[in-house]
């Protein structure tokens, strides 16, 4: 993944968690500009950085990495309630589905 990608992301948890960067930055114990200047001057956090800020925004390093990263918890839904369906439910889904 890019570095490009990966403050995009972290900027999007950021406006999801609803902090602004100053915010994120104190509450990872960073210099309340580290998370300004890190999307403006696009810099790679440390990996330890990157799991202080994954924890402030309640995000898994799954979810992060996740080719569907902005439509993650809805498809983890989604695909938890299809594993509790029984296997005879889940073929007329599948059928269905494959027609949309």
């Amino acid at each position: 993944m890019e570095i490009k990608e990966i403050i995009l992301r972290i900027s999007k948890l950021r406006q999801r968690n609803n902090l602004s960067a100053r915010a994120l930055s104190q509450k990872i114990g960073k210099h309340e500009t580290y998370i300004n200047r890190m999307e403006q001057n696009n810099f790679e956090p440390s990996l330890s950085t990157l799991n202080d800020i994954l924890e402030v925004c309640n995000c898994s390093f799954e979810e992060f990495f996740s080719s569907n990263f902005d439509n993650y918890s809805s498809t983890k839904e989604i695909v938890e309630i299809i594993n509790k369906m029984s296997k005879d439910k889940q073929q007329p889904l599948l059928e269905f589905l494959k027609k949309i």
